[in-house]
């Protein structure tokens, strides 16, 4: 199957998210953990716009930008997407720290602070998936070899966009905690308008 079409000059590293781009994942995650996370934000609240409180989730797979992939083939993926998930949910991980994007870039897009997910089984999943996406186009820098599962926890305010308050950066740098143990029961699509998750298991 050959990829959709490409746009030239378009950032195919990490999603641009004010463009809009399909992606599955786990979800429904135990309220007793995001209430946690939650909390351990709390501190940097007027510094951030939280992102994982009503919808918290890992994604397992990006599927390209609205403009590029229409909604139809993303939908004729959800069998074998189901057949997936289904083998692996309920699935037991643990959250294992919280990490700030802007580590590795000045893109402003990309200044998310993001909570560290450990477990054997997503790594697996991100590459059954692949195989069955291999004419969507591959994120290079978050798939694949880089894959590194994670829970969005909150994007800087635009305040902030071009300079990291120091406090947000010393508070991570700073912040420990005992793993936390969590439970995904459920997986998703981003549905037809692109910001909603339909629940396919």
């Amino acid at each position: 199957m050959q990829p959709e079409k490409q746009h030239a000059g378009r950032d195919y590293g990490i999603p641009d998210r004010s463009i809009g781009f399909w992606a599955t994942g786990i979800s429904d995650l135990d309220k007793e953990a995001v209430a946690k996370l939650r909390t351990l934000l709390a501190p940097i609240s007027e510094y951030c716009l939280p992102v994982f409180q009503h919808l918290p989730h890992v994604t397992c797979r990006y599927l390209g930008y609205h403009d590029e992939v229409p909604y139809r083939r993303v939908s004729q993926l959800i069998p074998k997407l189901q057949e997936i998930y289904r083998r692996y949910l309920p699935l037991s991980f643990t959250i294992e720290g919280v990490f700030r994007s802007w580590e590795r870039s000045d893109d402003w897009r990309k200044k998310l602070i993001m909570a560290r997910v450990v477990s054997p089984q997503l790594p697996e999943i991100h590459l059954r998936i692949l195989e069955i996406t291999d004419g969507f186009g591959k994120f290079t820098a978050i798939e694949g070899e880089n894959f590194s599962p994670h829970i969005s926890l909150a994007y800087l305010k635009e305040d902030f966009k071009n300079c990291p308050p120091r406090a947000v950066n010393d508070f991570i740098e700073h912040l420990h905690f005992s793993p936390i143990a969590c439970r995904a029961r459920a997986a998703y699509v981003r549905a037809e308008d692109g910001t909603a998750m339909k629940k396919i298991v």
